[in-house]
């Protein structure tokens, strides 16, 4: 017998088409309270009730001759002490192979050339316990589900709140600062009419800000089912949204032949948007930016998408960073809330992939995220 099955939690015996039991695992010995040696060669009817002797010789003989085969069997066995064992038996159709037990107990089998059976038994209370265990732990997961989805609904109101109390401050700030540079021109220097514009910048950048990080939170809001996108449509849509940046930057953009894959139009859009537009503004100061975006097949399930740009380029120490949600590498020399590519990042793992960086300070970056082909079935 394999060692694995001689220790297993559950019941194992071979049994002949005969009803003679050839071999027996320790875990059914146990049960029975009987050694192993005492059962084998034994018939199966000994451990069985009147009741399941009657079965086992309407039911499960015929099916096992008929089929092979019987699934999720119940019957009772019967202990040393006469106890009732409530069993699920589960029969397949075994090779023969050598028993522990004398040759004379099955040489009217043999000549016959008749099959054996594994049979693999587990004590119905043992399967009850673990359908409870499963039941309460589908329970627990569904509350803890229903828990976090109020909790999320309640932050996104509160965010909403704050956000919308915390722009209006902001622009009452903005105003007054408009209203004391218009009336108080006359009176206020250079230095304090400097201050008050900053005044109006900051407070122009804070809307910004919030802006910004209330888009990165509804993300969420809009998952959905992932279908079949046609990436030559979407980046031809952020073309299109991008024209008079693209036109005032006389970028050019090539783009080969993109395939077809699974995801949400609205995010992949989003996506390739943040990191046009990346390439658009940190692109170099003594050439015209010039981005090429193309696809390779990865696996036979996966694509990876490179969009290459000949701008001002990543040095490595913080390629590692820039996916961080509020990093700015360039800090205030470029406008920005350090939220465009940890937007990127979160909607490509949100597409079941991975997004990166190959980078050389002033060659140019190339940007690729992997993305599942249209014909996964998930």
């Amino acid at each position: 017998m394999d060692p694995a099955l001689e220790t297993a939690p559950c019941g194992y015996l071979r049994l002949s088409a005969t009803g003679i039991i050839e071999a027996v695992n320790q875990t059914l010995g146990q049960w029975i309270g009987t050694s192993i040696q005492v059962l084998e060669g034994q018939k199966i009817n000994k451990l069985l009730p009147k009741s399941g002797q009657i079965f086992f010789q309407s039911h499960v003989f015929p099916q096992l001759k008929l089929s092979g085969e019987l699934e999720e069997c119940y019957f009772e066995l019967r202990s040393h002490t006469g106890d009732r064992i409530p069993i699920l038996a589960n029969f397949r159709r075994a090779t023969p192979k050598g028993a522990n037990i004398q040759p004379s107990k099955l040489e009217e089998d043999r000549q016959k050339d008749l099959p054996t059976y594994d049979v693999i038994l587990m004590r119905v209370h043992k399967r009850k316990d673990l359908e409870n265990a499963l039941v309460q732990a589908k329970r627990q997961t569904d509350e803890a589900v229903e828990s976090l989805k109020q909790s999320n609904d309640a932050l996104s109101r509160f965010s909403g709140m704050v956000a919308h109390d915390l722009k209006s401050s902001i622009r009452q700030m903005k105003i007054f600062s408009q209203l004391a540079i218009a009336n108080l021109t006359d009176v206020l220097d250079d230095r304090s009419q400097d201050i008050l514009n900053r005044l109006n910048h900051s407070a122009d950048r804070a809307v910004y800000f919030v802006d910004k990080l209330l888009e990165y939170g509804s993300l969420e809001a809009i998952k959905g089912p992932l279908k079949p996108v046609d990436l030559n449509s979407t980046v031809e849509v952020v073309s299109k949204t991008l024209g008079d940046l693209i036109t005032e930057t006389s970028a050019t953009i090539n783009v080969g032949n993109l395939p077809t894959v699974l995801g949400l139009e609205t995010q992949l859009v989003q996506l390739f948007q943040n990191l046009i537009n990346n390439a658009l503004k940190y692109r170099a100061p003594d050439r015209q930016p010039a981005i090429e975006i193309k696809a390779t097949r990865t696996t036979n399930t996966e694509w990876t998408i490179w969009v290459q740009d000949n701008g001002m380029g990543i040095s490595p120490k913080y390629q590692d960073r820039i996916f961080d949600i509020l990093y700015r590498l360039h800090g205030s020399d470029y406008e920005g809330a350090g939220i465009g590519l940890a937007t990127c990042q979160w909607i490509v793992r949100n597409h079941h992939g991975t997004i990166g960086v190959e980078s050389q300070l002033g060659q140019g970056s190339r940007f690729y995220f992997t993305v599942l082909s249209a014909d996964v079935d998930l």
